[in-house]
């Protein structure tokens, strides 16, 4: 059976036997990066889409059931004109990047050093925001074809060697920082609002142009009460993914829910269940999330739901294996009898090492 026929017998609701899919974006291992397969490599380093290649080549490496994840390449019928410098200052590098509007430029201002951080946000005030509805309106306006052929063309590497997503969410206050989003949301409410429902418009067209490229799931990512409120859930995120979802799922595609902190609180609201997403990641205990338990988060989750996760990033990368394969039991045992992928609690260490994930593959097929 194929990496992809396994993923849609699972998908069905078919018994594929243990599943394991590891959160991979990129070239993780500590072992130096190879093309794996008899092809050529379709992005090798220094193409824009490398990363697609080295998420292929990791899933055969390594023999996991892979999802993949890709940007999707959305085309406009007038693209949008930045212009993006960046310096180097005292070991960060210093990047600003100008979106230009008939009212006037956008500035950001960030700065990366071992992640990346805002300096400053494109959205500070009212001007601001009418300049984003500008930018927000000319995405919407897309070449429907030439965006459909070049999902085609990115993806046609993928064959049958599994499912491939992209990143989404529900809308947000686009381009403010995320300290400052509810203090806006007092002061320009209905600038926000307009914020929030342009881009929602602009997801819902996007949804068919995604099926037609070929996508086959929305990597749907969404904070817990780390950074947003029972309240804010209710109002800006459950209403605008039931339409996402649904129009999605008519499409013939599957979500998978990424909230990788403190979502237990959601849960013991029962706000995921009827949304219903097919995978939720991650089941995240102290100190990555708020679950009591692995089991106590099972157990009120719609056992439609196939869960995904949740072994420690830092036990994968560092071991030692004996300690991982304990873990993994640990998760067999308190995920039994509901729908569980094994998997990281968030995206896996860049220099694990690759008998690490072995070895926590070998303990998620054990018997």
């Amino acid at each position: 059976m194929t990496p992809r026929a396994k993923w849609q017998a699972y998908l069905r609701g078919e018994d594929t036997g243990p599943m394991m899919a590891p959160l991979v974006d990129n070239w993780c291992l500590a072992e130096p990066y190879v093309w794996p397969y008899d092809e050529p490599e379709p992005y090798p380093a220094g193409h824009p889409q490398h990363g697609f290649s080295q998420q292929l080549a990791m899933a055969k490496v390594c023999g996991y059931d892979p999802l993949y994840y890709v940007g999707a390449p959305f085309q406009l019928q007038t693209p949008v004109e930045r212009t993006v410098t960046t310096r180097e200052e005292a070991g960060r590098t210093i990047t600003e990047t100008r979106t230009h509007t008939p009212l006037g430029d956008l500035l950001l201002v960030t700065e990366h050093a071992r992640t990346v951080h805002t300096l400053k946000p494109e959205v500070q005030d009212e001007a601001d925001f009418d300049k984003m509805l500008w930018v927000i309106a000319q995405e919407g306006k897309l070449d429907v074809d030439a965006s459909v052929r070049a999902g085609q063309e990115l993806l046609a590497p993928l064959g049958d060697k599994g499912m491939v997503g992209t990143w989404w969410g529900p809308p947000g206050v686009r381009g403010v920082d995320r300290e400052d989003q509810f203090v806006h949301m007092a002061e320009f409410p209905e600038l926000c609002q307009a914020v929030i429902d342009a881009t929602f418009a602009n997801q819902m067209a996007q949804l068919d142009v995604l099926h037609a490229m070929g996508f086959d799931f929305l990597f749907h990512c969404v904070d817990g009460t780390e950074w947003i409120s029972p309240g804010y859930f209710e109002q800006y995120v459950a209403p605008y993914t039931a339409e996402m979802f649904d129009k999605w799922r008519a499409l013939g595609g599957f979500v998978v829910w990424h909230s990788c902190g403190h979502t237990a609180e959601f849960i013991k609201r029962g706000y995921y269940n009827p949304l219903l997403p097919e995978i939720f990641e991650t089941m995240s205990e102290p100190p990555f999330g708020t679950l009591p338990s692995l089991r106590w988060g099972r157990e009120r989750l719609d056992p439609r739901i196939a869960t995904k996760g949740n072994i420690d990033l830092q036990l994968i990368h560092d071991g030692p294996i004996d300690a991982i394969r304990a873990e993994v039991r640990r998760v067999k045992a308190e995920t039994a009898g509901w729908r569980h992928i094994m998997g990281g609690s968030d995206d896996i260490l860049d220099g694990t090492p690759l008998a690490h994930l072995q070895a926590m593959l070998e303990e998620t097929l054990a018997g």
